[in-house]
């Protein structure tokens, strides 16, 4: 067996050195994040106080973004929360964490994860009786009618007028305001000043008497669609919106 030389010994002795503090040194690894969310995500509407959280690197940094410019302004965090306080679609959208690691202020790793969030508006109106819708807020609100069924022969011109108590509609000095068909307009803003219980009732033109309307189970409060009926087999759909 040959005897190795000077240099071959040095050499063997650097790469063994360099291997031993190779197998010493720290590495740094990322746990790659994910975003759980402290709510029934199907189920999330305007008014809730929801929680991100990720799973997190430890000594790392988090930079969380969501829709219309918001944003988490802590950086060591790896969770957010967001009050939902307003227009729920300004929080519709895609919510994302990018988790950093730095070393000597530079950064050396980076993974992100993102989850899209649908925020359900409140219904503007709740049942108040069973002639009655209530708006659960003060404000001015659009009422639309979308549809009417008649199922009557002898029913060519009616008017649908609503009466609310602390409905005042846009016309001075009115708390009542009816929609006359076919000959008039199908829409019409009020102004409420309370929650304003209101009913629409149904009127044949040129006859002072009239019915109230029924609400109709079909009424759909979470899209804002009001449906009322009556004995006569008269059925009227109405859009509730927030006035612009």
């Amino acid at each position: 067996m040959s005897k190795m030389n000077s240099f071959t010994k040095g050499a063997a002795g650097i790469l063994l050195f360099a291997g031993i503090m190779s197998s010493c040194s720290p590495k740094l690894s990322m746990t790659r994040p994910k975003i759980t969310v402290n709510h029934d995500i199907q189920t999330i509407q305007e008014g809730d106080n929801i929680t991100l959280s990720t799973t997190g690197t430890k000594g790392a940094y988090y930079k969380w973004t969501g829709p219309n410019g918001q944003a988490n302004n802590d950086t060591t965090s790896a969770t957010w929360s967001i009050n939902m306080i307003g227009d729920a679609s300004q929080y519709t959208g895609q919510y994302k964490v990018t988790e950093y690691l730095l070393k000597d202020g530079k950064v050396i790793k980076s993974a992100m994860d993102t989850v899209t969030i649908n925020v359900k508006p409140i219904p503007l109106c709740t049942r108040a009786s069973d002639t009655r819708f209530s708006f659960k807020k003060a404000g001015k609100y659009r009422l639309t009618i979308k549809d009417v069924d008649i199922r009557t022969t002898t029913l060519t011109g009616y008017s649908l007028c609503l009466n609310g108590e602390n409905c005042i509609s846009l016309t001075p000095n009115s708390n009542g305001k009816c929609f006359n068909r076919p000959s008039g307009g199908n829409s019409f803003e009020i102004n409420c000043s309370g929650d304003c219980p209101f009913s629409i009732s149904y009127t044949e033109l040129h006859d002072p008497g009239g019915d109230a309307l029924t609400l109709d189970n079909a009424a759909d409060l979470a899209n804002n669609i009001l449906t009322f009926n009556n004995s006569k087999g008269l059925k009227v759909k109405v859009k509730v919106e927030k006035a612009k």
